[in-house]
């Protein structure tokens, strides 16, 4: 169909709940909609063939300039002070929780400070309700004397299966040995997580 200004759209209707999605042409740029109370924008592409997905589940934390401590032997969840973006609002109270089945990419950096020599390792990890994806780290390598590490950068990068619902969390974990003095750099340009539903 033709509309006003010159924009074209098509509707396509179901029998018990009316119109269910619409798909439109106006100033070059396509646009398919669904509606529910209202209509709103799913996809675009522009006129470059640039494609967005506004309500495609995405997150960006990062800390808030406060170190974070945690103690030896335990399983510490991360706390993220700052949402950068949170597209379609799954992420709270420091967990991402999937809205739909699918697969997701998470991206984790963390900056770790005070690493203590006679610790045993130390464990990064990020727990999903299928599965746990680990980054383990000795700060001890047993030959001679060894100094306590400064600080220390963890990157995990995972594609990872999800159900509706399943939730993700970032911790930490030291081995019972050596002293309690590391923690979880604070500054937003060292520790951030993130994630978005690829496909």
């Amino acid at each position: 169909f033709e509309g006003t200004g010159g924009s074209t759209f098509i509707q396509l209707k179901d029998s018990d709940d009316g119109t269910v999605a619409f798909l439109g042409a106006d100033g070059g740029s396509v646009k398919v909609q669904t509606s529910g109370s209202s209509y709103a924008d799913k996809l675009i592409i522009d006129t470059n063939g640039h494609v967005t997905m506004p309500s495609q589940p995405a997150f960006m934390v990062h800390k808030g300039d406060t170190d974070q401590n945690f103690d030896e032997d335990t399983d510490t969840t991360f706390t993220w002070s700052t949402e950068v973006f949170d597209q379609g609002g799954n992420f709270a109270s420091n967990t991402f929780t999937t809205p739909i089945t699918g697969r997701y990419q998470f991206n984790l950096r963390v900056r770790i400070d005070n690493l203590d020599a006679d610790a045993g390792n130390y464990i990064v990890k990020i727990v999903t309700s299928n599965r746990e994806f680990r980054h383990i780290f000795d700060s001890n390598s047993g030959t001679g004397s060894v100094s306590d590490i400064q600080y220390l950068t963890i990157a995990i990068p995972i594609l990872c299966d999800m159900d509706a619902n399943d939730t993700a969390t970032v911790e930490i974990n030291q081995n019972a040995s050596g002293a309690t003095q590391s923690k979880i750099d604070g500054n937003d340009v060292y520790t951030q997580f993130s994630g978005f539903l690829v496909c």
